[in-house]
């Protein structure tokens, strides 16, 4: 499979200034409710080889780990006091336009330069986002780190030409931004992430700006576990039910023996099917490479 990509047409600042006050406001959660192309009936019974990539803290962190989270079932306002510093920070809203109007979703840091979100975000209905600006630990359009502007988008073919839900994944590469004009890596810190291995008896904490709650212009965390796989074993489910606008959002994991990991991200729910459920793509050595290329 090849990477679709598509150039930013204007500067960071050129992008900056777009996003008045006014219109971060009236950006509308992106959702995407669909049911997946089943493309068999059969459900995978291997897997990927597993594999780790970690993450690291933001430059000056003085702790080996992050913050230890709330585990609740229930969705919860990630609190002020801890949205400032990793994980959460790491994971911020992103403003995009799509047909000429505007929108938000979820995307976390994963390199240096570099943001996973979902595909929908960046390319839909024929027409690539553009805009694209990511505010990290954002909170009523604002964030305490600044904003960073897009250069670069890509998605996967499988997506671009058949749209294809078990590859609901894209990046951004972000220019150097920020109060200081700095990787978004250095300031934030990034997330690692998990890819191959068996999904199956895990349990996930979905985290991004979901617009059933606040209008989408707070973050919100939810913990779930595995429900379901789906169209062949590409697609896996979690209990929860955070709306659109956490589209693109971290499925994080972790423990206190290592930094947090994402192993999946918020793409779609199916209500009628699944009221209390939401998907993800699996993610398997494909989404290792995919971030490799571009990291």
């Amino acid at each position: 499979m090849s990477d679709k990509h598509h150039e930013a047409g204007e500067s960071a600042r050129e992008i900056e200034r777009y996003w008045t006050p006014e219109r971060r406001h009236g950006a509308k959660p992106r959702e995407l409710t669909v049911k997946p192309r089943i493309r068999g009936a059969r459900t995978r019974e291997t897997f990927d080889e597993p594999g780790v990539v970690e993450g690291h803290p933001p430059e000056g962190w003085k702790s080996e780990r992050a913050l230890s989270p709330e585990i609740r079932t229930d969705p919860y306002r990630v609190p002020p006091d801890r949205i400032n510093f990793p994980p959460y920070s790491c994971i911020g809203q992103i403003f995009f336009t799509s047909a000429g109007n505007p929108f938000t979703g979820s995307a976390a840091v994963v390199g240096r330069n570099l943001l996973i979100t979902a595909a929908h975000n960046l390319y839909d209905a024929g027409e690539w986002s553009k805009h694209v600006l990511f505010v990290p630990a954002c909170r009523d359009d604002q964030g305490p780190f600044g904003s960073w502007a897009f250069n670069r988008e890509w998605v996967k073919d499988a997506w671009y030409d058949e749209r294809l839900h078990d590859h609901d994944i894209g990046l951004v590469r972000l220019d150097p931004g920020g109060v200081n004009n700095r990787a978004i890596g250095d300031v934030v810190g990034t997330l690692g992430y998990m890819f191959g291995g068996d999904p199956r008896q895990r349990s996930w904490l979905d985290v991004g700006y979901p617009g059933n709650f606040d209008d989408a212009r707070q973050m919100y965390a939810q913990g779930g576990e595995y429900t379901r796989l789906l169209d062949d074993g590409g697609v896996v489910g979690m209990s929860g039910w955070l709306g659109s606008g956490t589209s693109g959002g971290p499925w994080m994991m972790w423990d206190q023996r290592y930094w947090p990991r994402i192993y999946g991200l918020h793409s779609f729910r199916m209500p009628n099917d699944y009221a209390d459920e939401v998907f993800s793509p699996y993610f398997g050595d494909w989404v290792n490479q995919f971030i490799q290329n571009h990291v």
